[in-house]
Parts: structure tokens; C-alpha cells; sequence
């Protein structure tokens, strides 16, 4: 024993002899035993002084990040969850569709209580379920912070089955900030559906690698009582739409029944081709305003026309119809036939469209002479098929992008579109100064300019450089031109196009050459097995602005004229003598 003095107070405390007097006395077994007490019985006299306050959540530090006002330190919470962590966030890879967007924040809560507190409501914001143990349901205490939950039986990431339980159902309705729901399942429940149209903020949902061929729902009109935005699709990454047995008859029912509980609120729907029939015309849309058809051809096949005749207040009208790699039919291979010779113009049925995107069209297609005249935006693409099962052994992905010989028609036909201000082609070839010739006299009113290049398999080809002075004549015709963008996709390129070309230089050399242009921006993907394809909806643009540019010039420009003596250290060339 021996005392120990600590300030004005004394302490007795157990003193081991000295460890090494003590090994040679003890059997081995007894070692290390004796080596845990000897560790935890020497005298500690700072364990003794007294532990600080503790900070409640409600009592803010007087210094440092937590000392900030509320709004201010709400901005610089929003500006953090902006920001993906690297280790998280990877465009370029399949999982970042799994990631959560209040990660950025997670390492600035484990800080302290209060910024635990004030960071939760962005961490706990988007919820996905990962428990794999049955009844899994996420804490209530945090049900109040959720307004965007998403259901899935697989992760991207892991194979192994994610648990989605009735438990989870029943406390859908029970969270009060939740608007947004996106289901990822290999079969929807009845229940899960009926649970949903329980919900009453609800107003966005979601469901992809949709099978709806189960029990009747039993909705009714007031079911989904907020709900204004809807996408159903049979598509999604680890789907594989060969191995996509359903009972037909079973899944119309249901969704003929989904469709009809939420028609008449709905000004977002967009439904994957697949899934369209002929009940579908029969519905009212009165306050639709924005409608996409993905994927592949109804069957029976519907025209664009006849999809439209009952939305009065349609604005938006995207049909992105692509190749179907499984299914045999003259009618599932592009270009496909959108319009019809005898059908409505889409101006009598839709007096306000003013956007239309179309997919994989003939060059003569009906649908251009009933276009409405003074339509603002059009897009011409060429989708391909999603399936990754479906294509990886094709040579080809039966896209049907403008070609030389086709472009000039369809350019023609657009003439006629006098108020278009907005203007978007897929060609198989890099476009050329005779195509943006006869694009800037077509359509002299033009404010964006997007111009696609995709090609197939042609492994020793990088992107094309669109510095060339021959472009500049043309594009100087477009007076109104203030956004450019160049969309260039490769397929089969092994390894995969990264970061190749000189996009930034680009840039400056066309805002250098055209004094009306504001901002261009680029987007690129490329196919291999293990690639991934986005929808087109979901593309993603390298934008640079010229105001952005200007500024680093006026910086450099600034820094270039002042002596070395003043310029901080940091940024002295390296090399230079101060």
C-alpha cells in the first residue's frame, strides 16, 4: 500500500512490486493474468481530478463552428452536403446511385452534441433500408428528418437480400415529413402499395424493375391524396429483363387500377412503354404537364398522337423508345413510326407543348407535320437499350442516329418550327460546318444548340476536337446562340474513355470566337460489359461559363502584372527566386 497525494487531497491505492521482480516468481499461466492487473492497479492520480462540464445539446459552445448563428451555420451545413466525400461518391461506377446524400455531413456530427443535432436533419433526410433482419424499421426518433425513403430487396453494392417488412410498411404513414418514396423491389406488395396511398404528404413515387402482378390493391380515389409526380419503369441496373416472367393479365389490372386513383392530380408521369395498353387512352389528364414514355414500344403498338389525345395540359412531351434486344418484331427495331398519317395534330389534343423529345425516329416520320408550329425546344436522340444482359454479346445497339444522308431531311422538316429556340441532334458522325450551315438557316432563332456524336465500335478513335476554325463561320450565323453542348459517346472501347480531352481549352476557344455564347458543356460515355448506361433523362454535363472563365482570366491577368516581392508564397512559381 502506499499514499498518494494529489493536491490537498491523499489517496491510498495498491502498489504492485516492481514487474520485473514479479515474472520470475509466477507460473506461465498465471503471466498474463497478473500483466491486466498490474496494468489497471498502478496509481493513476489524473483519473482522480474532476471530468469537465458536460455540453448539452441545447447549450452551444461560445467558440468555434457551433458559436455560429443558426442560418448562418444551416448554409455552411448545405454547402458541406454538396460537397461527396471521394471515398463515397464516384460517377463513374454503378453504386453512386446508392449514395446517400447526407454522408458529407456524418464526420462534422461525431464532433459534438449540438452540431449532432443540427446536422441531423440533413443526415436522416434520405433513407434507404439496409437491416437484413426482418421487422428492420428505422429508429421513430428519427422519422420526423425523413422526407425521401428508398425500398429495395438487393444493393447495388451487396447481393445478399435486404429485409422489407411489414413492420416497415405500417410506419410509412406514421413519418410526418415524408413526400418521397422510390421502390427498387423484385415484386411490389399489395400492402406496400396501400400502406403508400396512406401516406398524406406524399407526392413523388417511384418504381423501378416495376412488377405489380400481385393481389388486387383495392385503391381507391382518394387514395395517394397528394401524390402529382409518378415513374413507373421495368428497368434498373441489376435488372435483367430476360428472366422477366409476369403474369401479363394480372399486372394491366393493377396498374390500370394505380392509374385510375391518381389520374386526375398527377402533372408529372412517366411509365415505361412495356407497361402501356390500350386502357391507358381511355383516361383523362387534366393537369398533366410533363409525360415520358421510356424504355420499349407498347405492344399493341400506340402512336405519340393517340398517347396524347386526353392531355389538355400538357407542356413536356419526352418518347424515349429504344431497341428491344430480347423480344423479336419488326415493330421493337428503330427507326420506329411515331406519328400517324391520320391522327390529330399534337397542337389540337396539347395547346401548350412547347418541348418535345423523340427517340429513334424515321427521318420521314408523320410526326414532324404534326408537331405544333410554334414549338420552343425539340430533341432528337437515339436511347439505346438498358439491359446489360440483353447486349452483351451484340455488336451492335441498334441505335438510330441521323445520318449524313438522313440529317439534311430532317432538318427540313423542322424548317417549319419558327419560334425554336432550342434544338438537339444525335448524329453517327462528328458534325460537320455544312450541317450547322444548314441548321443556323433552318433555324436562325436558336438559343441552345446540342449536337450528338455517337459511334460504335471503333476502338482507335478518341474524341474529336471541335477546335476548328472551319466551325466557326456557321456557329457565327446563330446570332442568338448562348449555350452549346456536345454530347460523344463511344462503345466498345476497353479501356474505358476518361478524361481524355481538353474539354476546358474548348471552351475558351469558342467563348474567344463567339461573343454571343455563354456556356458549353460536355458529356461522354462509352460502353463496356462492365460499363454503365444512365437513361437519358439522368445525363450528366461538364458545364463551363463564361462568366466563370472571365473571372480566372482577370485573377491570372491580375497576378501576372504584380512584382514577385508581394506575392504570397504559395503561389511564387516554383524556380523563381523571391
Amino acid at each position: 500500500m502506499m499514499e498518494v497525494r494529489v493536491g490537498d487531497r491523499s489517496v491510498t491505492q495498491h502498489v504492485w512490486p516492481s514487474w520485473s521482480l514479479v515474472c520470475f516468481k509466477l507460473p506461465p499461466s498465471r503471466l498474463v493474468w497478473e500483466a491486466h492487473l498490474y496494468t489497471f492497479a498502478r496509481p493513476r492520480p489524473e483519473l482522480l481530478r474532476p471530468a469537465p462540464p458536460v455540453l448539452k445539446a441545447r447549450d452551444p459552445p461560445t467558440s468555434g463552428l457551433a458559436s455560429l448563428p443558426s442560418d448562418v451555420l444551416h448554409i455552411i451545413v448545405l454547402i458541406l452536403q454538396r460537397k461527396p466525400t471521394t471515398d463515397e461518391y464516384r460517377p463513374d461506377q454503378t453504386w453512386d446511385e446508392e449514395f446517400c446524400s447526407g454522408a458529407p455531413l456524418i464526420p462534422l456530427s461525431e464532433t459534438c452534441r449540438y452540431l449532432r443535432a443540427q446536422t441531423k436533419p440533413q443526415i436522416f433526410r434520405h433513407v434507404y433500408n439496409w437491416s437484413r433482419a426482418d421487422g428492420a424499421v428505422w429508429p421513430d426518433t428519427l422519422w420526423p428528418f425523413i422526407t425521401e425513403a428508398r425500398l429495395r430487396h438487393h444493393s447495388i453494392r451487396h447481393p445478399k437480400p435486404i429485409s422489407v417488412s411489414t413492420e416497415l410498411f405500417q410506419a410509412l404513414p406514421l413519418m410526418p415529413s415524408l413526400t418521397k418514396v422510390v421502390l427498387s423491389l423484385e415484386w411490389v406488395p399489395a400492402e406496400l402499395l396501400v400502406a403508400l396511398s396512406l401516406v398524406p404528404q406524399l407526392n413523388n413515387l417511384e418504381i423501378e424493375q416495376a412488377r405489380l402482378d400481385g393481389p388486387s390493391l383495392h385503391l381507391t380515389r382518394s387514395s395517394f391524396a397528394s401524390l402529382e409526380s409518378l415513374r413507373i419503369c421495368i428497368w434498373r441496373y441489376t435488372a435483367n429483363i430476360a428472366t422477366r416472367v409476369v403474369d401479363s393479365r394480372s399486372e394491366n389490372d393493377n396498374l390500370a387500377e394505380l392509374l385510375r386513383a391518381v389520374h386526375g392530380r398527377l402533372t408529372i408521369l412517366s411509365i415505361s412503354g412495356d407497361l402501356l395498353s390500350p386502357h391507358f387512352l381511355s383516361l383523362q389528364w387534366p393537369l398533366l404537364r410533363k409525360f415520358v414514355v421510356t424504355e420499349h414500344t407498347p405492344t399493341p403498338y400506340l402512336s405519340v398522337p393517340e398517347l396524347t389525345t386526353r392531355m389538355p395540359a400538357l407542356r413536356e412531351l419526352s418518347v424515349l423508345f429504344s431497341a428491344d434486344l430480347v423480344r423479336t418484331g419488326s415493330e421493337l427495331r428503330p427507326p420506329f413510326t411515331l406519328g400517324n398519317l391520320d391522327g390529330p395534330l399534337l397542337s389540337d389534343s396539347s395547346p401548350h407543348l412547347h418541348t418535345v423529345t423523340l427517340s429513334n425516329l424515321q427521318p420521314d416520320d408523320p410526326i414532324f407535320s404534326q408537331l405544333p408550329r410554334d414549338l420552343d425546344a425539340l430533341h432528337i436522340r437515339a436511347a439505346c437499350d438498358l439491359y446489360i444482359s440483353a447486349r452483351s454479346a451484340r455488336r451492335s445497339l441498334q441505335e438510330a442516329a441521323l445520318t449524313s444522308s438522313t440529317v439534311f431531311n430532317v432538318v427540313r422538316h423542322i424548317a417549319r418550327l419558327t419560334n425554336l429556340t432550342e434544338l438537339t441532334l444525335t448524329l453517327d458522325y462528328f458534325p460537320t460546318p455544312a450541317l450547322i450551315d444548314i441548321v443556323a438557316s433552318a433555324c436562325p432563332g436558336l438559343r441552345v444548340l446540342e449536337l450528338g456524336y455517337l459511334r460504335y465500335g471503333r476502338g482507335d478513335v478518341y474524341v474529336e476536337d471541335v477546335r476548328d476554325d472551319a466551325l466557326l463561320q456557321p456557329l457565327a450565323r446563330l446570332t442568338r446562340l448562348a449555350h452549346l453542348r456536345i454530347s460523344l459517346d463511344f462503345y466498345a472501347r476497353d479501356p474505358p474513355l476518361r478524361q481524355q480531352y481538353p474539354q476546358g481549352m474548348a471552351a475558351s476557344w469558342l467563348f474567344e470566337n463567339i461573343a454571343t455564347l455563354q456556356s458549353v458543356a460536355f458529356t461522354w460515355q462509352n460502353w463496356t460489359r462492365w460499363a454503365k448506361f444512365r437513361p437519358l433523362e439522368q445525363t450528366r454535363w461538364e458545364t463551363y461559363d463564361r462568366r466563370v472563365i472571365k473571372a480566372v482570366a482577370r485573377t491570372a491577368a491580375a497576378l501576372a502584372s504584380m512584382p514577385i516581392s508581394v506575392l504570397p508564397e504559395a503561389i511564387v512559381p516554383v524556380g523563381i527566386p523571391m
